[in-house]
């Protein structure tokens, strides 16, 4: 949906573990089609992600599960 440029984002949040890639995988791959695109990653385990892999991809900050409430809150 991104390459075919259709698709109008403001943000991709994306989970580490999926099926098919993962999320650091989908962030190079979507920041190579729209290199200004944010992502977060979400993860239960962001502690296990190399942090060089993270910046190489182009995340932005990591959401860690679980969520409480409150949590993703702005902080200025």
């Amino acid at each position: 949906m991104l390459a075919a440029g259709d698709v109008s984002l403001d943000l991709l949040l994306t989970d580490q573990t999926m099926p098919e890639l993962s999320g650091v995988d989908l962030a190079h791959a979507a920041r190579s089609l729209r290199p200004n695109l944010p992502v977060l990653l979400y993860s239960g385990h962001a502690d296990l992600i190399d942090v060089e892999a993270l910046q190489e991809a182009g995340i932005r900050r990591v959401l860690r599960k679980p969520l409480e409430p409150g949590g993703t809150a702005r902080r200025d």
